[in-house]
């Protein structure tokens, strides 16, 4: 491999840096609102649907898998 070859793989290009500009934005909406639901105390568990402000997550991700393997079969 060539050095001209081995520096055009590393420069980023329109599309990678497009790219990290979503996931960047995307990250801090996300983080910003996470942070805004711990400082004012939300109850986050109801926003999500089967939750129905369980105290663990658990038992509604096994009965989410057991729906989805018995779809392959």
């Amino acid at each position: 491999m060539t050095y001209g070859t081995r520096q055009a793989l590393l420069e980023p290009t329109q599309s990678s840096q497009g790219f990290d500009l979503i996931f960047i934005i995307g990250f801090i909406v996300i983080l910003s609102i996470a942070l805004m639901g711990k400082l004012i105390a939300w109850d986050w568990r109801t926003w999500f649907p089967g939750a129905e402000g369980q105290g663990s997550l658990i038992p509604s991700v096994r009965a989410a898998v057991y729906t989805f393997m018995s779809h392959l079969s």
